[in-house]
């Protein structure tokens, strides 16, 4: 459907050459991709943050609860100065 090829596709390795801060998001209740995946690529980017929100599912998570994504990439956003 996106035209990716999952076997190729391999996000762990490709974060580890970025040398910028990363904020990861993603729902505890994702039932494409677990949330173990993204504690993966955050535990192999030195610079990365990984926030859980408790609900949304896959991709949803801004549209479960906007104030509390917002507040946390603005949060997020000011402290990388």
């Amino acid at each position: 459907m996106t035209g990716l090829n999952p076997k190729r596709v391999k996000p762990v390795e490709t974060v580890r050459r970025i040398e910028y801060p990363i904020l990861l998001i993603h729902g505890k209740d994702d039932d494409a991709i677990p949330v173990t995946e993204s504690m993966k690529i955050q535990k192999a980017a030195p610079r990365s943050e990984l926030y859980v929100t408790e609900n949304g599912g896959h991709v949803q998570s801004y549209a479960h609860d906007r104030k509390a994504y917002e507040d946390k990439v603005l949060t997020y956003l000011s402290d990388l100065h």
